[in-house]
């Protein structure tokens, strides 16, 4: 009997697939993509809390509702604010509740505020709005007057002196047609002021003498059927400030002013100046001052607000006082100073 013997080595045929059941070569695969942790948010930086005491010197006192804030200042920064009640009591206020600084020239107190309108600074009664239309040099501008829907517009008469064409100050007066312009190069102040009327557009203007000699003029106010006119140096440094008639005849000198020193109205024709000197108060139908309290601080500046019918000042330094209808001094509290 045969016996089959097979050699497998010795055989040329290929060796046999590897069965189904044979797991193939694993080959190396990217790595599944991780999620990206949600971001923590900065934390903020802490609240400093309200100042204990004042350090520095007042640099602003402005009123806030029935009360006003008071804040210091340490050489070039802020140091504390507080807000003081007409009773004189004072709290400390967190920064976040201190009021925006106030920027050089900003007017203060009743003053009828201006708005920059390129370069022409504009004051007129609430819901009136002024546009100018500036013209190319030496020509003169076209100033439009909007009260509601209504508008009205006139054309500034030419100058025979070319830097009179130059348009700095429009004030629209509160009878809504009676409109002042102040002319030149100065930044504020003006070389020469004209009164215009919208009712008569195409009339001549009045120029309105500026009543000190070598003086530029700027119109603060109308109180009562007078004009309030803060004489300069025509570099904005302030000077005379006078009370006179719209044809410019002078009723008082009140006295030496920085050019954006406040005034408060106290009611019966009654108003409250601080000027170089110290406190006033005139009597704007009579033209004459009825009260005075002459300044006692270092400082040329009185920090002074009315509150509620109540003057109230806090000074330099934080004490604070109230002034009476003769400017008689009462003091109310203080501020805590921090040590020296």
């Amino acid at each position: 009997m045969w016996i089959a013997m097979v050699c497998v080595a010795c055989s040329s045929q290929p060796a046999p697939a590897p069965s189904a059941t044979t797991a193939p070569p694993t080959t190396a695969t990217s790595p599944a993509a991780t999620e990206t942790p949600p971001t923590t948010p900065p934390t903020p930086p802490p609240v400093p809390p309200p100042a204990a005491c004042a350090a520095g010197y007042v640099e602003s006192f402005e009123p806030d509702g029935g009360a006003a804030i008071a804040c210091f200042a340490d050489s070039d920064h802020r140091t504390g604010c507080w807000r003081v009640e007409a009773g004189g009591a004072a709290t400390s206020l967190p920064a976040a509740q201190w009021p925006s600084s106030q920027g050089p020239g900003e007017p203060r107190g009743d003053r009828m505020p201006a708005v920059e309108n390129g370069e022409v600074f504009v004051r007129a009664p609430a819901g009136v709005k002024v546009n100018v239309e500036a013209a190319p040099y030496p020509d003169s501008a076209t100033i439009e007057v909007c009260d509601g829907s209504a508008c009205k517009r006139l054309k500034l008469r030419p100058q025979k002196e070319e830097l009179l064409n130059v348009l700095r100050l429009v004030t629209v007066l509160p009878d809504r047609h009676t409109v002042l312009v102040g002319l030149g190069f100065e930044p504020r102040g003006a070389d020469a002021l004209e009164r215009y009327d919208l009712e008569k557009p195409s009339a001549p203007p009045l120029r309105i003498p500026i009543p000190l000699k070598r003086q530029c003029g700027e119109l603060l106010d109308v109180l009562g059927n007078n004009w309030l006119l803060q004489a300069s140096v025509c570099m904005n440094t302030g000077a005379q400030r006078l009370l006179v008639t719209p044809t410019g005849a002078v009723i008082a000198d009140l006295g030496t002013y920085t050019a954006d020193s406040p005034y408060f109205a106290l009611g019966n024709n009654r108003w409250l100046f601080q000027s170089y000197d110290g406190l006033a108060i005139w009597d704007l139908a009579k033209g004459k001052r009825v009260a005075f309290a002459k300044r006692t601080t270092d400082s040329i500046t009185h920090y002074v607000a009315v509150l509620g019918g109540k003057m109230v000042e806090v000074e330099r330094e934080g004490t604070i006082v109230s002034w009476d209808a003769s400017l008689g001094r009462r003091q109310l509290g203080a501020i805590p100073r921090c040590p020296d």
